[in-house]
């Protein structure tokens, strides 16, 4: 985690990087029903990647003078949220065993995030905004005093800051 990637992007890669392996091992590609499949998840993570570089901006630029593009350009950043439920239930979808009538679960694993100090509350907070969702289990391993030590700090910095700026 750094200042150029954030959690988010990191949970995207590693679902994509595990649809595509099962893509290359796939013996029924040409199936047009499980293409069909393939074709919506792709779609959906496109949406996820699209709504994800609309949040990151932070001066959006857009290459077409169309203000309904841009509107809807602006639209999928702030529904990053909605974008990630669709995409986390067609990838559960997609792999889902035929004839399984049992809940599909995704779990994320998050180890160290309270040794990131210094984007510890960015990443809480990005899995607070998007990450909160149904069929989505996030399992962290964090010493709970260290992780509210490091938010506290946080919330004291941008309240230190705010009282500088108002004299």
């Amino acid at each position: 985690f750094d200042e150029h990637s954030n959690i988010i992007e990191i949970v995207i890669a590693h679902m994509f990087k595990s649809f595509k392996e099962a893509v290359n091992r796939s013996n029924h590609s040409l199936d047009g029903d499980n293409l069909e499949k393939k074709r919506e998840l792709v779609k959906k993570f496109q949406e996820v990647k699209d709504a994800l570089d609309c949040t990151k901006a932070r001066d959006i630029r857009f290459n077409s003078n169309d203000s309904i593009e841009q509107l809807s350009k602006l639209a999928s950043g702030s529904n990053l949220h909605d974008s990630m439920e669709k995409l986390v239930d067609c990838y559960l979808s997609y792999f889902k065993p035929e004839n399984d009538n049992n809940p599909q679960m995704l779990v994320i694993a998050i180890d160290d995030l309270d040794v990131q100090t210094n984007h510890t509350y960015q990443m809480v907070e990005q899995i607070r905004k998007y990450l909160i969702i149904d069929n989505v289990i996030i399992l962290m391993g964090v010493k709970l005093v260290q992780l509210s030590d490091l938010i506290k700090k946080k919330f004291v910095e941008d309240f230190k800051d705010k009282d500088n700026n108002i004299d």
